[in-house]
């Protein structure tokens, strides 16, 4: 059981250092996303054709310095774009894309500063003479909307995510713990979620371990006393003379 319980302990350690090691190396560059999965083409935008999504909240503690949205261009060279990000009627950032991108490929449209805050709609113009694919799913976004120059509201949302400088995956854990708090009671901290999750680990642990023990204790024979005297009186050899009285000697007198 002693040896098992250590294997038990060095694998939980290993596992423990393996994930604060790739937490540390591995980075993400990703801010945040509308939800919207680009399961197909949201709008069809035209030549001298505009879309707009609004309204957009950017989560708070959070900025992000670049827009990204995957487009196609039916085999075709992608048109040039303005892309432009307003707050309420405020133009913050008017971003001017060059043609020629591929078909399929995701426009990644650099801001120049960091963008934070609520009331924010990213709107993109087709500046060229051939449509252009804006890729996203249906009604995905509760708390936003698609309109086509000035027009009614669609029932899609673009696929849109928003980028920022990479930064490790650890350095993500409080910001994890803090929106994992959204429908909590004001009087739970954060910190409370992290005691949860390493009772957690610990719990399981405890579980494997106490499995251990019992399939060791429920091992046949492994508690049988052993045998008095050794393994002679155990099981006679074949040698040994047969239990029992003496046999009778014939006598040669007779």
């Amino acid at each position: 059981m002693r040896r098992a319980g250590t294997v038990l302990a060095a694998v939980v350690a290993a596992g423990v250092l393996l994930l604060v090691v790739l937490g540390a190396v591995k980075r993400d560059d990703q801010a945040f996303s509308l939800g919207a999965p680009p399961s197909g083409v949201a709008v069809d935008l035209k030549p001298r054709q505009e879309a707009c999504q609004a309204p957009i909240a950017v989560p708070d503690g959070t900025d992000f310095d670049q827009v990204r949205l995957p487009v196609g261009t039916y085999t075709k060279p992608g048109p040039a774009l303005t892309v432009t990000v307003r707050r309420g009627r405020d133009v913050l950032v008017r971003r001017r894309v060059a043609a020629g991108y591929r078909d399929g490929s995701t426009l990644r449209v650099d801001t120049g500063r960091s963008i934070g805050g609520r009331d924010l709609s990213v709107c993109l113009r087709n500046d060229g003479t051939v449509p252009l694919a804006l890729y996203g799913s249906g009604a995905a976004v509760e708390s936003s909307q698609l309109r086509v120059d000035g027009g009614d509201d669609a029932i899609v949302d673009l696929a849109l995510s928003f980028g920022r400088e990479p930064r490790s995956l650890l350095s993500l854990v409080p910001d994890v713990l803090d929106r994992a708090t959204l429908f909590r009671s004001p009087r739970l901290a954060p910190a409370v979620y992290l005691l949860v999750l390493l009772v957690l680990v610990l719990g399981a642990a405890a579980l494997a371990a106490t499995a251990l023990r019992r399939a060791e204790e429920d091992v046949p024979g492994r508690d049988a006393p052993a045998p008095a005297g050794g393994a002679r009186d155990a099981e006679p050899g074949a040698g040994d003379a047969p239990a029992g009285p003496a046999a009778a000697v014939p006598d040669a007198r007779d």
